[in-house]
């Protein structure tokens, strides 16, 4: 029921032939794509339990991409660890369909059951439960060709250009000269659903940016549950629209 409850393999490799072409030979050319992600805890084995709901514990999500392209030394692979905040619990408990939910379980048909009901109120708060709220992802890369540093460098100064108001530089100064073409880049990301904002840290070899209290509510990425389910292109999350009474 929970979006985070998946462990996925997916590998990818394409390869072009050698060829030639108007006396010119052109050498294999090789594309590999591997990722890989598992929760923590591993949970997808057992059904959700009421006391999963009204814990504090975190959850979250590990993630493993790799991309080889064209030759075998020119890789980038990017770590996620992303998981759930202790403060998005606490602003939980004042959500309507939490309450609900706990009040349902409570009533005779469910309270001999540890596991969560099955009702609506439930899966919203089920949605909320496992939203990851801390982001982080890890970025390293070998022997990257001219535009891909080209890419990452544009990539970074329009973050930058669009969240200057909130933009605070912390350059670190480094006696070793570090090469533009082997980066180690690391994005944290974390949301704060009370206040509909998020700060952003972008660390870039010794270059650090941070972008605090960066407001997310014209984006609705904190909308709650009911008005985000319809989002999702599947016919049964979303045949009936709950809305809290007035």
């Amino acid at each position: 029921m929970a979006p985070m409850m998946t462990k996925t393999h997916l590998d990818v490799d394409i390869r072009r032939k050698q060829f030639k072409l108007q006396s010119k030979i052109y050498p294999e050319f090789p594309i590999s794509f591997h990722m890989r992600t598992k929760t923590v805890p591993r949970t997808i084995d057992r059904p959700m339990m009421i006391k999963d709901l009204t814990s504090a514990g975190n959850y979250g999500v590990h993630s493993t991409m790799e991309l080889t392209w064209g030759h075998p030394d020119i890789k980038i692979r990017i770590e996620g660890d992303h998981k759930t905040t202790s403060e998005a619990m606490d602003h939980l408990r004042s959500k309507w369909y939490y309450n609900t939910c706990v009040r349902e379980h409570s009533l005779i048909e469910w309270r001999q059951s540890e596991e969560v009901p099955m009702t609506d109120a439930c899966l919203y708060t089920l949605q909320d439960v496992f939203t990851l709220r801390h982001l982080t992802w890890d970025i390293t890369a070998t022997n990257l060709e001219p535009w891909m540093v080209a890419a990452y460098k544009k990539m970074g100064a329009l973050m930058k250009a669009s969240l200057f108001p909130f933009w605070e530089y912390n350059p670190e100064y480094s006696t070793h000269e570090v090469s533009p073409r082997q980066p180690n880049i690391r994005i944290e990301q974390v949301f704060h659903p009370r206040y509909d904002i998020f700060d952003l840290t972008l660390r870039v070899n010794k270059d650090v940016s941070k972008f605090t209290g960066v407001n997310y509510g014209l984006w609705q990425w904190n909308a709650e549950p009911y008005t985000r389910l319809n989002r999702i292109p599947i016919p049964f999350y979303h045949s009936t629209y709950l809305r809290p009474e007035v």
